[in-house]
């Protein structure tokens, strides 16, 4: 109970300061050298947290209005759910994204005989020198024959499900042949999540962004509750918005954006999400890069691996209180650059998994 009063009190004291810092702007604030300006620990946060404001449309904080029109938070529009209205932002970005092939990848699983019970690499040396290259070479076989007759029939129906399932019970959630299913999947299916929160996992969820293939790119949708009362109806559009058998793409989801989503779900009343294929960019970014970069926080992937650098980006640590001025004021400059932050991560999403792709079909 002590720990969460002390978050409570870590985002009010963050709200506080934030409401204090974009009233009156620091004369001497100079927005080009703060849009070039690494945030850390060392810099002002009073100073930073205002640039941010001025940066994304100024600063002017009235007495708390109603909730900021739709126009002055971005394109998009209100849309209606069973559990009322809530905001949707829509944006198309470019997006280069190539699957593997369907035939290389079927023959990559096919090979991965430790999928197998009972079969370890020494198992695995003595039948691939008596011949066994494929499940195939084994489906007569006495004792492995079911298991990789089983397998050869999933990869001949594209049971995605399936085979996701069975590759995680036998190998770690950054294996590269978990990457080789996407040649099985719709792209229609493929949900791109990152979700922006109150901070802990019993608090609401506000903003939940969603990238779907969309042509020969990716459309992102931004579901915001612009009053706490709406969180039920963001996450109402997030159900509307899931395919029934989703592969959702998060950065460390597994741990945190799903399991909130559930527990979000499942606190209104709204029923279970559906059961997805997840794959979790942090367990990759971790196996590939894990011993050159400092961390594998996505914003130091996006840096040292992607080359991106974001101009001006809110530290999640802030995003409470960004969102916490927003209910007090209903001024959209302080939430414009938590939904420009939370846009950029989906994107990121999309950026990472290509190049994670490309590493898997062209190992050289």
């Amino acid at each position: 109970m002590s720990s969460l009063k002390d978050a409570l009190r870590t985002v009010e004291d963050h709200a506080r300061k934030l409401a204090a810092a974009v009233t009156s702007l620091p004369p001497d604030c100079n927005e080009a050298e703060l849009r070039h300006r690494a945030y850390n620990p060392g810099v002002d946060e009073k100073r930073y947290l205002a640039s941010l404001a001025r940066a994304f449309g100024g600063a002017g904080v009235a007495p708390a209005i109603p909730p900021a029109a739709p126009a002055s938070l971005g394109a998009g529009e209100e849309v209606a759910t069973a559990y009322g209205p809530c905001l949707a932002l829509v944006s198309a970005h470019p997006a280069r994204l190539a699957f593997p092939d369907r035939s290389l990848s079927t023959e990559a699983v096919a090979q991965a005989f430790s999928l197998l019970f009972g079969i370890g690499p020494v198992r695995e040396g003595g039948l691939r020198a008596a011949g066994a290259r494929t499940f195939a070479d084994l489906a007569a076989h006495p004792r492995y024959g079911s298991q990789a007759r089983g397998w050869l029939s999933a990869l001949a129906r594209g049971d995605l499900a399936l085979l996701h399932d069975g590759i995680s019970r036998r190998f770690s959630p950054s294996h590269d042949l978990l990457l080789h299913l996407l040649a099985f999947a719709d792209r229609e299916d493929l949900v791109f999540l990152d979700i922006e929160t109150l901070g802990l996992s019993s608090l609401p969820a506000f903003l939940i962004g969603i990238g779907r293939l969309s042509g020969g790119g990716i459309e992102v949708r931004q579901y915001l509750a612009r009053t706490l009362g709406e969180e039920p109806a963001i996450l109402s559009a997030l159900r509307e918005e899931l395919p029934p058998q989703p592969i959702v793409i998060s950065y460390n989801g597994k741990a945190y954006d799903w399991n909130h989503l559930r527990g979000r779900c499942a606190y209104h009343g709204l029923g279970p999400l559906p059961e997805p294929v997840h794959l979790d960019l942090l367990f990759f970014a971790r196996r590939r890069w894990g011993g050159e970069l400092r961390d594998c926080s996505l914003g130091e992937v996006e840096r040292a691996v992607l080359g991106v650098e974001r101009e001006l980006d809110v530290p999640g640590e802030h995003v409470p209180a960004l969102y916490e001025n927003y209910l007090r004021t209903g001024s959209a400059a302080t939430l414009r650059p938590v939904i420009a932050h939370n846009r950029e991560d989906v994107l990121t999403l999309t950026r990472l998994l290509s190049v994670l792709l490309d590493r898997v079909t062209h190992p050289g």
